[in-house]
């Protein structure tokens, strides 16, 4: 163990040399329990999140330092805005008995800053959820996209992109954004096989390479490279089918398409749903989801 390198995820701010102490010690709300609550969450069975709940207590030690030698297991605590530091366990390491690569210690000391606004780990959480409905077996009532748990984390996903964009305003810009995330949202709630994490990131970057609010053909093609670029870099964390989905929703939102791929085509109806802020009726020929037809009458 003493050749392992440890790290810490949670909040920023802090920089080497300075010591991480434990939550009773300083006298904050550590956000370790809270944390842990949402990876086993699920709004399918309250019952059994209300257990986990009363477990994750048990074990959690709010007097101890959560250390590990798992990178990936740090970010996790860090998503969302979070740094991720490479630390000194101080004194004894006692394995902790909620996370498998997890250690608790007295306290711990910051050598160096090895992540600042760790992104929403999207394909880590879907991965998480997929192994928790193996080894649990209580994900039945159809896709993990559809349940209001991921539709909150989807919403995590467009602030941590829009952390990473120019705040554009006009008719395309910001406001425009956050009315698309709100019509694909509804959509994806009533559309079993619509992905919201998908929605979320076209809804922050579907007009973010706009150079004007009149003509401009190729903003999508750029939007999509911009997308490649956030991939690369690790701050959109999808899974490759999903960016996938995402490039082609990017690429050709502008071009008048329709699409039966269910969130492609609720990518399009959420962005043409806002039309009227620019006085053009909706054109119910021009949307490709049932729900977004609905909503149009």
């Amino acid at each position: 163990m003493s050749d392992s390198r440890w790290y810490h995820g949670g909040a920023n701010g802090l920089r080497p040399d300075e010591l991480l102490l434990p939550p009773t010690v300083i006298g904050v709300k550590s956000q370790a329990l809270e944390v842990r609550a949402l990876r086993l969450s699920t709004d399918f069975n309250p019952d059994l999140q209300v257990a986990l709940l009363v477990h994750l207590k048990r074990i959690y030690q709010p007097d101890r330092v959560y250390v590990t030698s798992d990178l990936q297991a740090a970010r996790w605590y860090a998503q969302d805005g979070g740094s991720v530091y490479e630390v000194e366990p101080i004194g004894d390491l006692r394995l902790d008995r909620g996370e498998p690569s997890g250690y608790t210690v007295e306290a711990a000391r910051v050598i160096f800053v090895v992540e600042d606004d760790v992104p929403v780990l999207v394909s880590e959480l879907i991965r998480s959820a997929a192994l928790k409905e193996q080894s649990w077996g209580y994900l039945t009532n159809g896709p993990v996209f559809t349940a209001n748990y991921f539709l909150g984390w989807a919403e995590k996903l467009f602030c941590s992109l829009l952390r990473r964009l120019p705040k554009l305003q006009g008719v395309h810009g910001e406001p425009h954004w956050r009315q698309v995330l709100a019509n694909g949202f509804l959509i994806a709630a009533e559309t079993p096989e619509v992905d919201p994490f998908v929605i979320a990131a076209f809804a922050a970057l579907h007009d973010a390479c706009r150079k004007c609010d009149g003509h401009d053909p190729d903003h999508g093609e750029r939007a999509e490279q911009l997308a490649l670029e956030l991939a690369e870099s690790d701050a959109l964390c999808l899974f490759p089918q999903q960016l996938d989905v995402l490039c082609v929703a990017l690429r050709d939102h502008d071009r008048g398409y329709v699409n039966d791929v269910p969130t492609i085509g609720a990518c399009w109806d959420a962005d043409r749903l806002d039309l009227p802020r620019v006085g053009v009726k909706v054109d119910p020929s021009f949307l490709s989801t049932p729900f977004a037809l609905a909503l149009n009458q």
